[in-house]
């Protein structure tokens, strides 16, 4: 693990995959020793950039928070938006949480996970149960929208044998993830934005959501889902179905009215901050609660600016 020079903005760690990748992750420690540690876990087309102001504001009121970019995306190694095997970003995840666990012994640890993030880390709450002290969960992509019709499916998983790294276009753009137009302008520009994902990638997201679907029974983990009712990527109530079958004990899942399938962008972060406040401080609610909510009103505390971009690696 080593620091890297060129980004001036935050302290990037460099840590090693299990395979070599190396995966880098944005550290952002609060001030108190004793705070709770949250890593965010971005979705299909991000990287950590566009939740670096996100982390900053966790890190301010007591949360050391570290962001994470996948590999194959952002500044971490690996071919572009390739992925091997689902179980690698499962490994990857559980090598970054070991790695904030030696840094901050005995306090506890709540991944953020957004879009394709929340399924990676919902398949591996369920895989190593005792890895985390909760779950938080934005948009997550446990049942999507996109329709793929058989014969495409065929293709893609003949080439994901045949030529795994060859790229397909993402269906959707900044415009079709959140409403803010200084959001989408930023987003449009971003050269770490993930474009295209390789056949290998697209086989291996759906294993994965088979895998969470068919076991999801196995989730213990307090939950706290957040979803975006104008979400035109994520099935919200098959995502709902699914998450109301697992075993956890303290389950919540609010829905926002009018809201985006990036939800960073439109929750004022004070707001945000006190509803998952008590999940990162493993101090979760008791129950299971499924609710809808209006878009907390304060504008004042909105999020005052676009996402910050990275650099490409060199």
């Amino acid at each position: 693990m080593s620091i890297d020079p060129s980004n001036t903005a935050e302290e990037i760690l460099r840590i090693a995959s299990h395979d070599g990748v190396d995966l880098a992750v944005g550290a952002h420690p609060a001030d108190d020793a004793d705070a709770p540690v949250a890593l965010i876990v971005h979705g299909i087309a991000s990287h950590m950039g566009w939740y670096r102001p996100m982390a900053r504001s966790l890190a301010e009121r007591g949360v050391s928070t570290y962001t994470a970019d996948r590999r194959g995306s952002g500044i971490s190694g690996g071919p572009r938006g390739h992925l091997p095997h689902w179980k690698d970003a499962i490994a990857d995840i559980i090598r970054i949480r070991d790695e904030l666990a030696r840094r901050h012994p005995g306090r506890p640890i709540v991944p953020v996970g957004i879009s394709l993030g929340g399924m990676f880390l919902t398949a591996a709450a369920i895989l190593h149960p005792d890895a985390f002290s909760g779950l938080v969960l934005s948009a997550p992509a446990l049942a999507t929208t996109v329709k793929v019709p058989l014969i495409r499916r065929l293709r893609v998983f003949r080439r994901s044998i045949f030529e795994p790294t060859h790229l397909y276009d993402l269906p959707f753009g900044p415009k079709d993830i959140t409403d803010r137009k200084d959001w989408t302008a930023t987003l449009e520009s971003d050269d770490l934005r993930t474009r295209a994902v390789s056949a290998r990638f697209l086989v291996e997201m759906f294993a994965a959501q088979r895998f969470v679907k068919k076991h999801i029974r196995k989730l213990q983990l307090p939950t706290y889902c957040l979803l975006a009712s104008h979400d035109s990527l994520i099935n919200n109530p098959r995502v709902a179905q699914i998450l109301n079958r697992a075993q956890s004990k303290r389950l919540w899942i609010e829905t926002f009215e009018d809201a985006p399938h990036v939800l960073p962008s439109v929750i004022p972060r004070a707001a945000l901050f006190e509803r998952v406040r008590p999940w990162l401080h493993a101090t979760p609610p008791d129950g299971r609660r499924v609710f809808t909510s209006p878009i907390p009103a304060d504008e004042s505390m909105r999020q005052p600016r676009p996402p910050v971009m990275g650099k490409p690696p060199q």
